[in-house]
């Protein structure tokens, strides 16, 4: 514990500035050397402007608290630097600080004393020094610079010592070495040009770069520049300034190649292939050469199931392996890119137009085997469609377009295969994309309808209910069926707005029909998988049945195997909860593909639909009539009713009812009708079929 000092002489006479202040800051003493480097006159004048409130003393507030806590954690400080201000001219300075705390016979802090240094030039004198050493280190650590004196051809005359750090070698190991032996083979027509340039002073002047092998094993990218300089005896050659440029180089190129390449595949990316596209393209024509091309588009099929059930990850892993497939079938002359999701396209040269189909058929081959990741493996396939270079089309994206137009002819098909692309189907995406323009407004203004078709008991020939099926009262191209709209509804996800405006209607209508007639009818609606996938659709169709008091158990939403098949989580749980509702489920098509049994299984399904592909063969041809006898009879062990669609004949129907199906649907029955016409058998009774005569009764 130190005592206060007894001898205040000693305290003034100190050539540096000394202090006493209390804890709180207020100053109590300030000797003559201290009210100098403050720019106040008198000691007086000092404490009473120090210990104004609002005075400063340090740049940084924070820097008072942290003085504070150090002396009483230490009992000092020592050469405590900080920015801070001339008390009365607040002219900014440097001060460096020594202090300790003063205490009383009883242990009580009485003041901190200390000296104060004006260090302001020793400081600007260090952060100039600080300064210029970074710059010094910014230009000298990553230049390596190195400089050569050389004959035209390259034999090494001088080298400095940067040589070492470049190449790899001594200065004295260089000399007598050719520029060239270091130079990578494809970089050397070009820099010898270069040097003989230079040695006849026709250069232009400007750094050109080329690979050299260093001694480690790598190639570094130099830059060089040189300068005759023959004429001079004290050079007597030709003076070559290097710098390493690899770094930049490297990063360079690393961002071209991202701008090219698709960064899951590592193949061209669209944008990339369209460049090196058009360039060939256009070579072919300016240089009037007799070339044909061939555009491939390549797409997956069923990848989006696989994203769906096994997540992206395992979709990416699946992209991966088909992008390494598609680059071991090309050669080096075709140009191959990812154009993005499961997309992929091939630019080929061909000699006839046929060539396409055969290179097409090559490709869809790598899509024989399953798809192996992560110890699963995906049987994918593929549809390929091409148009022919100028054929077809004369430019890049007509080129494109086409196939892609070809590629979706190719995927109608629904198995993997090839179509060339043809005239009628730009003129059937030109006609699409005019229905999907209209399609958007037809809803708002009143142009969509149903149209009902019954389904009937086949025993009694009393209708059970009907399927509303959607019509498009088009105020120019007139009434457009389901095939000339629903698909362009999906593909321009439109299908959900005409599925609900349709649902809403039919509702509504059966609704009123059956308080109308007293007749409990049941109603078929056509779901899509869109529709599924709204989260919505269920609070929708619920609200709707509500709103117009039609009991849930009437309404039978239909929906095919291959919406089942893309069903995702979002999808069966929009079915759950219908189900759960008392809404019934039928399933269309039965028989038709995809694994039936499994979701008769996973789902709870009320009513099955036979597809009429095999009703059209009944009661002669003997496959069809075994199919349809072992579905009917598997329906009815899992408690499912049967609906057999497309009946068309008495034979067929009579053929069903011995079979105990005790729906049907279909031509022999009823055509579809408009809500006019239902109303009116609904209102004389003639609801029933004779089946003798196929008429109404």
């Amino acid at each position: 514990m130190q005592n206060a000092p007894s001898l205040d002489s000693m305290f003034d006479l100190l050539p540096v500035g000394a202090y006493r202040t209390t804890v709180d800051g207020r100053l109590l003493r300030a000797n003559a050397a201290l009210v100098r480097l403050h720019g106040f006159e008198t000691e007086a004048e000092m404490l009473t402007s120090a210990n104004e409130k609002g005075t400063r003393v340090y740049a940084d507030p924070n820097r008072r608290i942290e003085f504070i806590e150090q002396m009483l954690a230490e009992n000092r400080v020592i050469n405590f630097v900080s920015a801070g201000f001339r008390r009365k001219t607040l002219e900014p300075i440097w001060i460096s600080e020594n202090a300790h705390v003063v205490y009383d016979d009883n242990g009580e802090v009485l003041y901190f004393e200390g000296t104060v240094e004006d260090i302001t030039r020793r400081q600007e004198s260090e952060q100039k020094l600080a300064a210029s050493e970074r710059r010094y280190r910014a230009l000298t650590e990553r230049a390596q610079l190195a400089t050569a004196i050389v004959t035209a051809d390259g034999l090494v005359l001088y080298a400095s010592p940067g040589i070492e750090q470049l190449f790899g070698v001594t200065p004295d190991d260089f000399v007598g070495q050719n520029i060239f032996d270091s130079m990578h083979a494809d970089d050397l027509s070009e820099h010898r040009a270069e040097l003989r340039s230079v040695s006849t002073r026709t250069n232009t002047g400007r750094e050109s770069v080329a690979r050299h092998l260093h001694t480690d094993g790598s190639y570094r990218y130099l830059a060089s520049l040189g300068k005759d300089c023959s004429d001079d005896p004290a050079v007597g050659g030709i003076v070559l300034n290097w710098r390493d440029v690899t770094d930049s180089t490297v990063a360079r190129r690393r961002l071209v190649e991202l701008a090219q390449t698709d960064a899951l595949t590592g193949l061209n990316n669209r944008a990339h292939f369209e460049q090196i596209c058009e360039a060939r393209l256009l070579d072919v024509v300016t240089a009037g050469k007799n070339q044909r091309f061939a555009m491939l588009f390549i797409d997956l099929n069923r990848f989006k199931l696989v994203n769906d059930a096994h997540g992206h990850s395992i979709g990416d892993g699946v992209l991966r392996h088909v992008a390494d497939r598609l680059r071991r079938a090309v050669r080096p002359e075709h140009t191959l890119a990812r154009l993005g999701g499961d997309e992929f396209a091939v630019l080929i040269p061909i000699t006839e137009p046929a060539d396409g189909a055969d290179a097409a058929q090559h490709l869809l081959r790598e899509f024989v085997e399953p798809v192996p990741v992560r110890g699963m493996t995906f049987d994918l396939g593929a549809s390929i469609g091409f148009a022919v270079f100028p054929d077809d089309a004369s430019t890049f994206h007509k080129l494109l377009a086409y196939a892609d137009l070809a590629m979706f002819a190719a995927k109608a098909h629904g198995t993997s295969s090839v179509e060339r692309f043809e005239s009628t189907m730009a003129t059937r995406a030109r006609n699409q994309l005019s229905v999907a323009n209209d399609l958007r407004f037809a809803v708002e203004r009143g142009e969509l309808f149903a149209s009902y078709q019954p389904i009937v008991n086949i025993e009694t020939g009393q209708w059970q209910g009907v399927e509303a099926l959607a019509r498009w009262q088009h105020p120019v191209r007139g009434l457009l069926m389901p095939a000339d709209f629903i698909a362009t509804a999906e593909e321009q996800r439109l299908i959900g707005r005409v599925g609900r405006e349709i649902a809403r209607l039919a509702i509504a209508q059966v609704a009123l029909w059956s308080e109308r007639f007293k007749a409990p009818m049941r109603l078929t609606i056509n779901v899509s998988v869109h529709q599924l996938r709204d989260g919505d659709f269920a609070d929708f169709l619920l609200a709707t049945l509500a709103e117009h008091n039609l009991p849930a158990r009437r309404l039978f939403v239909e929906v095919t195997e291959s919406v089942l098949v893309e069903a995702d989580d979002v999808s069966v749980n929009t079915l759950t909860r219908l189900r759960a509702a008392d809404v019934r489920v039928v399933l269309d098509d039965l028989g038709a593909g995809y694994s039936s049994l499994a979701y008769l299984k996973r789902l709870r399904i009320d009513l099955v639909k036979l597809d009429r592909s095999f009703i059209e063969g009944l009661p002669d041809r003997r496959t069809d009539v075994a199919i349809v006898r072992a579905l009917s009879t598997l329906a009815r062990t899992l408690g499912i009713h049967v609906v057999g669609e497309g009946v068309e004949t008495a034979a067929q129907a009579q053929f069903l009812r011995e079979e105990g199906v005790i729906y049907g649907q279909g031509y022999f029955f009823d055509r579809p009708m408009p809500a006019s016409e239902i109303e009116h058998r609904l209102a004389t009774g003639v609801n029933r079929i004779s089946h003798e005569s196929g008429r109404l009764r």
